[in-house]
């Protein structure tokens, strides 16, 4: 051992001080000279010739000195640091393809690993709880293939009857009103039931959760927080545990901090033991009470989710018997997948991007190729002449893969670096209904693919050059003196990168088609119709303090003193308030019974409250009849207006004007929840589309605010413009009706926002893919026309003899720039159709992405072809123009 550690030194020590040490063996071979001559001086021989015959004896000093130096192990490091320095100086030497080949990796790479830490993270990785694949969400499962939430009594049938679970949870979901010394804002709340957290097994990040007795109706009043809430309303405060805030004008006790992968269910900012509404919050304990709850289960280690399906389903079917009201058409159970819920709506949208990633990394791959061979054969005079002067077969591989190898090193390096940013800058800009993004990052999975990239394309770049410089020991002749017919190559030659050039441009077209399909999708989602005119109004939602409101009619009155202060507020011209402002993604139904109709689980219809000027203020169109006058609005008398959906469903080519319809009460936070309104139509109106601009245009029904006023309100405001001066107006003068409403950031709904804002944040999701797929497509259109413009600067420097010929012999400029215009866009030409078939074929993938548009629309597929055969034009034209202007006299005498 310490022999080999005596070894290991020696070198180092003699790799460090290589200048003394060649000092030294030059000493020796001088010293063992002179021995030597000295012998040969004493046979007779005179001084000059006893030297001679030294020299001769001891042979090439040179030789003797390196192997000595090879003799202490660095000899092939040595080697390999010459070599990476000549590389050096050889990417030094061709700046714009060094540069063009680091961009093209660094794209490539890039976009893979930021692309694959965004899947991995959301798609691939289990969710962050303990044995996660075995937690689950239930729902009932309708008759006519529907789902809905399931109340708290049919929770508590389940959690008594055989499951297949270990255990359940319920959590009902509620906007509560948090203060604190330093402000106060809304937010959503989860009162979850027994063993909620125990249930799930995370266990929180500061303090603890709930104790037993806490859960229980005589327990303490105690609340958890978010990891997001903690942040944005306590500022990381690591001393909030036992903190007491006001939570709806009670006091409550902040006891823990769950960790910022903690978001079940995914509304929920802060936890509350159900226990401590159960007395006040008569609604839970009915059957009909279905809005915004969540059962939460975990599966027995031996039980599938459609075992415990249809264990559940039997306790179900027994339910809707015993009551035929409330679940007579709800007869079975949904076990889903919790992780699959919470990602299953962005699924396809992030698969889409991986498509759209190993396209481009392909593009790149081909790019890369394409390059290699140009570059390979412009060196091929070069390689000639080191194989002439002696270079060994391994000697001439050696150099080309160590300088290609180099470029692969420094674009994967940037890559992975521009990775990193990007991850950060998606985790930052995602929407806000993105799941899990709080976890996206570049971790030694994502490294590990950026490396794994890095080196498929280090293949897929050095071996074509290396093996061509391989086998030029037995052509260094012919490159050297072989006649340069054609375009000075090979017609293999010439094929393989007209192969490379057409392959290129399918994969692009197919790029850009996909692009171009969802910015068209996006273009005629940000000009649908809405129903309702959305400039220059403004809206927020209100939550009046409880229990100061908490009756019907204080509610009310609040509601109508708030519209008309705001009615009278400078610069307005229309004021309302509705129970859910449209594009909320937010509403309830109510079922609808006609007299000569059998009751049915389709027959719903979205339950609009609202005040007398909200069709002025939001300039929804009156089609038949009337709106609520004064006197309907202030004493209800069983009038209702339908939307034209609902018209045209029950009374096809009728008037439905004065025809009887029957509806329910809605809101589930009053007393008469669920009660039958007999009714008549009095008016027909324009459909809105209430749940979002990509929904299909909603059926409604409208009643006067005074016949159910809501636990809250979104209050509507038309401006003559809409500025921040103006919602500051309206901040004051809401502050004035009732001080307890708390004004805040308008991006946390605390603020009156114009609906362009919201519309805008509908939108955010659709634009987010859109953006990464549109940054993909221009690099697409990049990398293709980096690669014909390669492609093009070949042939022309290669061809700088034929083509002064050819001027030589009458050829005009003119012809030549066509000629070689011709060779180059014929495969970029064969490319874009074999692309376009690609795209029909691969299209349907992104179909459910689209909106109102065909995935095979032509002026989409027609747009892109011109559009990247223009980008391919440009980009080979000014090659081949420099062609036409080739001096005859200097092109000839070139070789």
């Amino acid at each position: 051992m310490s022999e080999r550690f005596y070894t290991l030194a020696r070198r180092v020590i003699a790799r460090m001080s290589r200048a003394h040490r060649a000092r030294e063996i030059e000493q020796e071979l001088a010293f063992h000279s002179e021995l030597l001559a000295r012998d040969f001086r004493a046979t007779g021989l005179s001084h000059a010739e006893a030297s001679d015959a030294s020299a001769q004896r001891l042979g090439n000093r040179t030789r003797i000195a390196e192997a000595s130096w090879d003799a202490l192990g660095f000899g092939a490091v040595d080697t390999l640091i010459r070599e990476f320095r000549f590389a050096w100086r050889a990417i030094r030497r061709s700046p714009g393809f060094s540069l063009t080949v680091v961009l093209t990796l660094a794209l490539g790479i890039g976009a893979t690993a930021t692309i694959f830490s965004v899947i991995d993270h959301v798609l691939l990785r289990p969710l962050a709880y303990p044995d996660a694949g075995r937690l689950v969400e239930l729902f009932e499962h309708g008759s006519e293939g529907n789902w809905r939430m399931p109340s708290l009594p049919t929770f508590q049938d389940w959690a008594r009857s055989p499951s297949g679970l270990t255990g359940m949870a319920y959590v009902r979901g509620d906007l509560i009103k948090i203060e604190t010394r330093d402000g106060a804002k809304t937010a959503a709340a989860g009162y979850v039931s027994l063993g909620f957290f125990k249930l799930i097994g995370t266990r929180p990040e500061l303090g603890r959760t709930f104790a037993a007795e806490e859960e229980l109706p005589s327990g303490t009043d105690v609340i958890v927080l978010s990891h997001s809430l903690w942040a944005s309303m306590f500022g990381s405060d690591p001393h909030v545990i036992g903190r007491v805030v006001t939570v709806d004008s009670g006091r409550a006790t902040i006891i823990g901090v769950m960790p910022s992968t903690f978001s079940i269910p995914d509304f929920a900012q802060l936890w509350r033991p159900l226990g401590q509404i159960l007395d006040r919050d008569p609604a839970l304990k009915s059957r009909d009470f279905h809005t915004d709850s969540r059962i939460i289960g975990r599966l027995l280690p031996v039980v599938s989710t459609a075992q415990a399906a249809r264990l559940l389903s039997a306790t179900q079917r027994r339910i809707s018997q015993d009551y035929p009201r409330e679940e007579g058409q709800w007869i079975g159970v949904d076990v889903d997948s919790l992780g699959e819920n919470l990602v299953g709506g962005v699924r396809a949208a992030l698969w889409a991007l991986g498509a759209a990633v190993v396209l481009m990394l392909l593009i790149a791959c081909v790019n890369l190729a394409n390059l290699s061979a140009v570059r390979g054969a412009l060196r091929g005079r070069e390689m000639a002449i080191r194989v002439s002067l002696g270079a060994s077969r391994l000697q001439v591989m050696r150099q080309v893969l160590v300088e290609m190898l180099t470029l692969c090193l420094v674009g994967g390096t940037i890559g992975v670096l521009a990775s990193i940013g990007a991850v950060k800058w998606l985790r930052a800009t995602a929407p806000f209904d993105l799941p899990r993004a709080s976890e996206m990052t570049i971790d030694a999975r994502s490294l590990l693919v950026a490396m794994a990239v890095t080196a498929f394309t280090a293949i897929v770049f050095t071996v074509l050059p290396a093996v061509r410089a391989a086998g030029l020991r037995g052509s260094a002749n012919r490159e050297l003196l072989g006649s340069r017919s054609d375009t000075g190559t090979s017609l293999k030659q010439s094929r393989a990168r007209s192969l490379l050039t057409c392959v290129q441009f399918a994969l692009a077209i197919i790029m850009v088609v996909g692009t171009g399909l969802l910015i068209h999708s996006y273009q005629r989602l940000e000009n649908v119709k809405l129903g309702f005119d959305s400039r220059d109004v403004l809206s927020r939602t209100i939550f009046p303090p409880k229990p100061k409101y908490a009756a019907e009619q204080d509610a009310l009155s609040l509601y109508l003193r708030i519209v008309e202060r705001l009615r009278a507020v400078p610069g307005v011209t229309d004021a309302a308030a509705v129970n859910f402002f449209p594009l909320g993604r937010a509403g309830v139904a109510t079922n609808i019974e006609l007299p000569d109709r059998v009751p049915s689980s389709q027959d719903i219809a979205t339950y609009v409250t609202a005040t007398e000027d909200y069709l002025r203020a939001m300039r929804i169109p009156l089609k038949a009849g009337r709106w609520f006058s004064p006197d309907e609005m202030r004493s209800p008398t069983n009038t209702v207006v339908i939307s034209e959906t609902v018209a045209r469903k029950y009374w096809p080519g009728a008037d439905a004007v004065g025809k009887p319809i029957t509806i329910f009460r809605s809101s589930q936070g009053r007393p008469g929840f669920g009660q039958p309104i007999p009714s008549t139509v009095i008016g027909v109106v324009g459909d809105v589309r209430q749940y979002g601009v990509d929904t299909d245009l909603d059926p409604a029904v409208y009643v006067p605010l005074s016949a159910e006023p809501w636990p809250w309100l979104s209050l509507v405001v038309r401006v003559h413009s809409a500025s921040p001066v103006i919602a500051a107006s309206l901040q004051r003068a809401l502050g004035e009706v009732e001080p307890a409403f708390v004004v805040g950031d308008p991006r946390e709904g605390l603020g009156f926002v114009p609906v362009a804002n919201s519309l805008s944040t509908a939108l955010a999701p659709r634009r987010y893919v859109i953006g990464i797929v549109g940054a993909f497509g221009s690099c697409a259109i990049l990398l293709a026309a980096i690669g014909i413009f390669g492609v093009t600067s070949y042939t022309v420097a290669r061809g700088t003899r034929e083509l002064g010929l050819r001027l030589a012999l009458g050829a005009t400029p003119r012809t030549i720039v066509r000629a070689v215009l011709v060779r180059t866009m014929a495969p970029a030409l064969v490319g874009c159709a074999l692309g376009i078939a690609g795209a029909l074929a691969l299209v349907r993938l992104v179909e459910h992405l689209l909106f109102d548009t065909s995935p095979t629309d032509p002026l989409v597929f027609l747009t892109s072809s011109i559009l990247l055969l223009a980008v391919g034009f440009v980009a080979c034209y000014f090659p081949a123009r420099r062609a036409g202007r080739v001096d005859p006299a200097i092109a000839l005498a070139s070789d």
